[in-house]
This record gives structure tokens, C-alpha cells and sequence, in this order.
């Protein structure tokens, strides 16, 4: 029996090498992924995302573009000295056909928790906006969610811009 899996990213390097260990696991089964503000801009991110999956021959798996900026604050731009102006650290992947999903990553992942309710994990390796904004508009999401493991990592910037720990 496998596990599904919603992974919520920001395809860099570090996420690239998450999602071909996702890819390689019998275990799993990745039924979508959202794309999110981070190492680089969301639609980067998705179209590096796209290129992975088209190379791994799984075009079958739904992807779609979520939150290009924070809840609070504004998105810096990625990190181009950590993973390159594009995210994987200057190579040039394949071009793809495939395109992303026409719902967002949010209301994508408001789908499958229905869709999959109960059951349904979710893993983000990114920051977690298109999370925020799904249960933003649904707060019953977490209920039918199974689990939700993330990578931790920094609050670069709301602390910086007056968000105190209160508001979260």
C-alpha cells in the first residue's frame, strides 16, 4: 500500500534531490505538487519542477503554481548565490511540454484533502504560504490531513519587518 504524498516546494537543489527520493520510494504515491515562493520565485520553481519530473518520465503527476509572496512581508528574490539564478544551480535541465494545473497550489491541496481524507500527507520543503493561504480558506484542511513533516529553516522576514511571534 502506498502513502499520498502532496509535496509543497520551492524547487532548488536541495528540493530537486527530495523530490527524486519521493520519485524512487515504492512506498509512495505523489498525487501533487505545489509550487512556492523561496530559493527562487514560484513559477521558477514549478518549471524547475516540470523539467525534473518530464527527466523521471512522470508528467503524470499534477503540478500547479501557488504563492509568490508571503502572508507578511515581500519575497527577496530567492537565493541566486545559494542555488544559482535558477534555482539549480545554473543547469539547464530539458525543456517539457507539460504546464502546470490551472488551480492553485492551495486549492490544489484543499482537493486532495478531500479527495484523500485522512490519509493524505503533506510534506513542505518550502516556505509554508500556499499552506497559510489554504487554510486560510478552509480551516477544516487540517482535519482532514494525516500528517504535515517541513523542513525547518528561518523567519527571514517577518521578524525583520515588525511580525512578532503574537501574530503568528
Amino acid at each position: 500500500m502506498t502513502t499520498p504524498i502532496y509535496l509543497d516546494c520551492d524547487t532548488g537543489v536541495d528540493d530537486a534531490m527530495a523530490l527524486g527520493l519521493l520519485l524512487a520510494s515504492a512506498e509512495v504515491d505523489l498525487v501533487g505538487i505545489g509550487g512556492v515562493h523561496g530559493n527562487v520565485s514560484a513559477a521558477q520553481g514549478v518549471e524547475n519542477t516540470l523539467r525534473l519530473l518530464s527527466l523521471a518520465g512522470r508528467d503524470d503527476i499534477p503540478v500547479a503554481v501557488g504563492e509568490n509572496q508571503p502572508l507578511y512581508g515581500d519575497f527577496g528574490g530567492g537565493v541566486p548565490h545559494i542555488h544559482g539564478s535558477n534555482g539549480l544551480g545554473g543547469i539547464v535541465l530539458p525543456a517539457t511540454a507539460a504546464t502546470p494545473v490551472e488551480e492553485d497550489a492551495a486549492d490544489m491541496l484543499l482537493r486532495l484533502s478531500h479527495e484523500y481524507a485522512g490519509s493524505l500527507e503533506v510534506i513542505a520543503v518550502g516556505p509554508l504560504t500556499n499552506l497559510g493561504t489554504a487554510l486560510q480558506r478552509d480551516p477544516s484542511v487540517a482535519g482532514r490531513i494525516s500528517s504535515v513533516t517541513l523542513m525547518g529553516g528561518g523567519c527571514p522576514y517577518g521578524f525583520r519587518q515588525g511580525v512578532t511571534r503574537e501574530s503568528f
